[in-house]
């Protein structure tokens, strides 16, 4: 109870909060609490809950189990019939009203509010003019430019892409609106605290480089991460969107408490909840402060991953193997400079240490241990085989890049396809006990 105590009035100070507890420890109950607060101090008016679909029911139980007076003030799409696209407006025109305060939707509800084209324009022009800047603005001579202008194409044939989904989407909702009605749009929700547990859902944005030959950094673009970068930053940082957010912002605040002066217009509050804040990759740490910290990234100067990286990360080779068992030689980042990444992190992450209540079994030896075991001839030379075969399928063409990537899976755990487990499945599985090779290795 001290521990929510605490982040509930760290909800009330700060722009925004992540909660990276593990599960059992509060984070949902930390969130609702900070937000009822919020409403009780008139410090909010209208608060949404983004959540998985499986976790929908439970959130709205939690607000109606913890303030049984909110219950009538909590809005939620419990069934399909009530978000589907000829009654989505309608949903969204009941959340718009003054009487409720909290609304409660699934990530795929939240994806389908529609945004504004001027609002959605406003946030694509600026960050194509940045990462025009930083990709070109300095390249000094052709030669190193080359790649650099490769990636720029990249990264604007992806906002293309994105445009024409928006266009597609948007000519949906104003063929469901009708001509006569004006459709209603994330922006007249009004939301200004957001909440979004499971927020490593939108770990997979878009990150921008200069860098190449570097392994771990992410390529692919979620649309739903951007989609959901482009509505949280609408509450938390309205600068970003020029003048449009800014107005909005200002008019936004009328009638509300007078905040402290500050160099940024008003803006709102989104907590994010999530057990794994990093799960695969360094650039996860940047996309997750770009989405929560995008003010102070800019103060720093580390709003472009490139930077970021010059400061906190540094390139190292090495010599890998690969899931076909050849090694390659490999660059990667490794963190540096932690203890000043940990203070920009603690402005907004919160992190709660083990409760003294619950009991684990102790490791063996005290810590982890990898334990090798020697492979078979049979295994060994089942490898080499695939490993010629990755060659092959690499040069082909079509599909090359599925096949070689199940080539791959089956190297690193030792599955067979249909066409090998009849000439080799026999003599692996089916006589394992007769091949003493195969006592006490791997693939026994």
């Amino acid at each position: 109870l001290p521990r929510v105590n605490g982040v509930v009035e760290r909800g009330d100070l700060d722009d925004t909060v992540l909660l990276t507890y593990k599960v059992g420890l509060g984070k949902s109950l930390s969130a609702i609490l900070g937000v009822k607060k919020r409403f009780d101090l008139g410090l909010s008016r209208k608060a949404v809950f983004v959540v998985p679909k499986h976790t929908l029911s439970q959130w709205r139980d939690f607000w109606r189990d913890y303030f049984p007076g909110y219950a009538d003030r909590v809005l939620v799409a419990d069934t399909k019939a009530d978000f589907t696209p000829t009654t989505r407006q309608d949903f969204l025109a009941t959340a718009c009203l003054a009487d409720v305060s909290v609304v409660v939707l699934t990530y795929e509800q939240f994806g389908a509010i529609p945004l504004r084209p001027e609002t959605f324009a406003a946030y694509v022009e600026r960050e194509c003019d940045e990462v025009y800047a930083d990709l070109l603005g300095r390249a000094e001579a052709d030669a190193m430019s080359r790649p650099l202008r490769r990636e720029l194409k990249r990264r604007q044939a992806a906002m293309e892409k994105l445009r024409a989904k928006f266009a597609d989407k948007w000519a949906k909702v104003m063929k469901t609106a009708g001509a006569a009605a004006s459709p209603v749009t994330w922006e007249d929700v009004g939301a200004d605290v957001v909440v979004c547990d499971e927020i490593h859902y939108l770990k997979n944005d878009a990150v921008t480089t200069r860098m190449t030959n570097v392994l771990g950094l992410p390529r692919a673009e979620s649309q739903r991460a951007f989609d959901a970068r482009l509505k949280l930053h609408w509450v938390s940082a309205p600068e970003l969107f020029g003048s449009v957010g800014v107005e909005t912002a200002q008019r936004r605040s009328r009638g509300r408490h007078a905040a402290a002066p500050s160099q940024y217009p008003p803006s709102g509050k989104v907590i994010g909840l999530t057990g794994t804040p990093v799960t695969n990759t360094l650039a996860e740490v940047w996309v997750m402060m770009r989405l929560l910290q995008p003010r102070l990234l800019r103060e720093q100067g580390l709003h472009t991953f490139d930077a970021f990286a010059a400061v906190f990360t540094t390139p190292v080779s090495t010599v890998e193997m690969d899931a076909v068992g050849r090694f390659r030689q490999a660059t990667r980042l490794r963190w540096q400079n932690i203890p000043e990444l940990q203070v920009l992190l603690s402005q907004c992450w919160d992190r709660a240490p083990d409760c003294p209540e619950i009991v684990r079994p102790n490791i063996a030896t005290g810590r982890m241990r990898v334990i090798e075991v020697p492979g078979s001839a049979e295994l060994r030379g089942y490898v080499a085989a695939l490993a010629d075969r990755a060659d092959t399928a690499l040069k082909a063409v079509g599909t090359a890049f599925d096949r070689a990537t199940e080539l791959m899976t089956q190297g690193a755990t030792g599955t067979l396809s249909d066409q090998d487990r009849a000439t080799i499945a026999l003599e692996l599985r089916s006589i394992a006990d007769e091949l003493t090779s195969l006592k006490d290795s791997k693939d026994a």
